[in-house]
């Protein structure tokens, strides 16, 4: 809750998602395709970003630093075409 907290504040868009159907990303005239998805899994996140035709992803683990979270990252973006 505290990452989509965190996310809205800076001005991103959030939209909750338990299943079903694939989101299909929203295009903007002259750009590109671009979508993202937060997975949640227990202490850790899967961050997919769908930019264009290609999907990039990160794993991150997540501390409790007292009054905040922190989101450690646990490898490089893969990119998938």
């Amino acid at each position: 809750m505290a990452l989509v907290e965190a996310l809205r504040a800076d001005g991103y868009a959030v939209a909750e998602y338990a299943g079903g159907d694939k989101y299909l990303p929203a295009l903007e005239p002259d750009g590109l395709a671009f979508a993202y998805v937060v997975d949640d899994m227990d202490d850790e996140l899967r961050v997919v970003l769908h930019v264009g035709g290609g999907t990039l992803s990160r794993m991150y683990r997540v501390q409790d630093a007292g009054r905040a979270f922190e989101y450690i990252p646990l490898g490089f973006w893969t990119f998938r075409q």
